[in-house]
C-alpha cells in the first residue's frame, strides 16, 4: 500500500513541476502522452491476464480431455500400434501416384485400409 502511496506522490509532484516549467500547448501534448502511457500500461495487463485465463481454460480442458483416454500406454505407443503403419503406406501410395487430389486419395486409402482389416 505504501508504494501506492510513494509512487502516486512522486506521480504529483512531477504533473506540478511540469505545470510550473512547461508552456500551456507542450503541456497538454505530454499529459496526453502521459495518459496514452497508462492505458497502454491498463491494455498490456488485461491483455496478460487473458493470456494467463487461457492457459488455464487449456490446462482444464487438457485435464478433462485427459480422462478420456487410456494413460496405460505413450501417446506414440499407441499411434505406432494402431495406425503408423497404414498412414506410411497411404503416404508412400500417394507420392508413387501423385493425384489430383491428394488429401481425398488418402482418404479413400485409409478407408479400404479399414475395411479389409
Amino acid at each position: 500500500m505504501s508504494e501506492d502511496m510513494s509512487y502516486h506522490d512522486e506521480e504529483e509532484k512531477e504533473d506540478s513541476f511540469l505545470k510550473k516549467n512547461i508552456p500551456k500547448d507542450q503541456l497538454n501534448n505530454t499529459q496526453s502522452s502521459k495518459s496514452s502511457k497508462k492505458q497502454s500500461q491498463k491494455s498490456s495487463k488485461k491483455s496478460k491476464e487473458s493470456k494467463e485465463n487461457k492457459r488455464e481454460s487449456s490446462k482444464k480442458n487438457t485435464s478433462v480431455n485427459n480422462a478420456y483416454f487410456d494413460n496405460s500406454i505413450s501417446t506414440e505407443t499407441y499411434l505406432t500400434q494402431t495406425v503408423a503403419q497404414v498412414l506410411q503406406d497411404g503416404f508412400l501410395e500417394l507420392v508413387r501416384r501423385k493425384p489430383d487430389n491428394p488429401l481425398e486419395f488418402l482418404g479413400n486409402f485409409i478407408l479400404d485400409k479399414a475395411k479389409n482389416k
